[in-house]
Parts: C-alpha cells; sequence; structure tokens
C-alpha cells in the first residue's frame, strides 16, 4: 500500500479536500478487505482471520494518522504550497525523498495526535519557517515523547523549569530540555547541584507545533 500512497501523495497536497481512502479505492486497492497485500500472505484458517485483523487494525490506524496529518497540510498557505509542488515537478528525487521520509515518520508515530503535529512541522517546514534538518529534529523529538505528556513540556516552559521528575529522561534525551549543574554550599561544604532549563531547541519545537505562548528562555 505504501508504494500506492507515495504516489498520491504530491496529489493530496495539491487537493487536499480528498479523502485517502477515496484516492486508494479510486486507485484499485480497498484497504479493509482482503485483497493486495492480505493475499499474498501464507496463512491459513483461525491464524489467517487473527492476522487480517491485525493489519487491518494497523491499515486503519496509518490511514487515519494519513488524513489528520493532511487536514493540518491543507491549510498551508497557497504561495508556499505551490511553490513546494514546483519544485516537486522539476526535482522528482526530491519529490520521492520527501514523500518516503514523511510516509515513515507517519508509520512508527504510535498516538493520531503526534500525526496533526506532525503536519504543523511539515507546513512550517514548506513555508521556509524551518529547514529540512530542524524537520528531521523535530520529528524524531515527537516521535519519541508521549504526547498525552506535551502539556507538562509545556508547563515547563512556563513556570520557570519546573517539571515532573517522571518525565525528565524522554525530555532530556530527545533535546527537548538542557540539564545544567550547578554549585550550592550545604553547612559549609560546596556540592553539586543539577538543575534542568529550557532552550531554544524545545521552545522552537513548542512554537512550531501551535503550543508556543510567549515561552521565554531562563
Amino acid at each position: 500500500m505504501k508504494s500506492l500512497v507515495k504516489k498520491l501523495f504530491i496529489d493530496k497536497i495539491r487537493e487536499p479536500g480528498l479523502s485517502i481512502v477515496n484516492q486508494l479505492s479510486e486507485a484499485g486497492l480497498d484497504v479493509f478487505t482482503e485483497e493486495g497485500i492480505l493475499k499474498e500472505i501464507p496463512v491459513v484458517g483461525i491464524g489467517f482471520s487473527m492476522f487480517s485483523l491485525q493489519l487491518k487494525v494497523r491499515e486503519a490506524f496509518f490511514i487515519s494518522k494519513l488524513e489528520k496529518f493532511f487536514t493540518e497540510v491543507g491549510t498551508i498557505d497557497d504561495k508556499f504550497k505551490n511553490e513546494f509542488l514546483d519544485k516537486c515537478q522539476v526535482d522528482k528525487e526530491y519529490e520521492k525523498n520527501i514523500g518516503e521520509y514523511i510516509l515513515v515518520v507517519l508509520e512508527r508515530l504510535d498516538q493520531e495526535k503526534k500525526a496533526i503535529a506532525l503536519g504543523k512541522i511539515f507546513k512550517a517546514y514548506v513555508q521556509g519557517n524551518i529547514s529540512v534538518k530542524q524537520m528531521n529534529a523535530y520529528s524524531y523529538s515527537l516521535e519519541k515523547i508521549d504526547f498525552n505528556n506535551i502539556d507538562v513540556l509545556q508547563s515547563f516552559y512556563s513556570s520557570n523549569g519546573i517539571i515532573e521528575q517522571e518525565s525528565i529522561n524522554v525530555f532530556l534525551a530527545t533535546g527537548l530540555i538542557s540539564i545544567y549543574f550547578g554549585e550550592q554550599s550545604i553547612s559549609m561544604r560546596s556540592s553539586r547541584r543539577i538543575g534542568y532549563s529550557t532552550n531554544s531547541f524545545g521552545e522552537e519545537f513548542l512554537k512550531t507545533i501551535g503550543l508556543f505562548e510567549n515561552f521565554y528562555i531562563y
């Protein structure tokens, strides 16, 4: 299915109102039947039924993420969208690479809300607000975090660096917050103090996915 979706990627950007499911159906693939990829799998009996169900659920989830991603992409300013489409028309290698990249990231996302955020990241890239390097970095961070805890990161950037302890590691690992070591005096003896701080990467990440509210770097 993914090779087919790649072919439809630019068409969907050109006309975001089109349904992914309708496009796939018009191309001759019913993603919710046992045709296409399912008929080639050598599984029989109840094993086939269970495996078929798992694939259908996985495909349904993937298509749902596609729809959410393209809903956000549909808000790209026409000027920038046309410039992007023109570039894809001229440079087919670029078109192929960008389409494959987005599909691979979408497939790895484990929460539907992340697909909306990825759409915002892609939109920022197309509109020239971020570079391809930044798009890659933000997409990686998005993939690794639990989006249900994104409000924790928001609060951290708006509350002088206060953060829940259980959320620290993943935000540190993805570069969304920083760690620093300071000195503090305890009973006349000096000791190391670990602290956490906001940084420009995390601020720009939140800004790009639409969660920036006049945060400041401390």
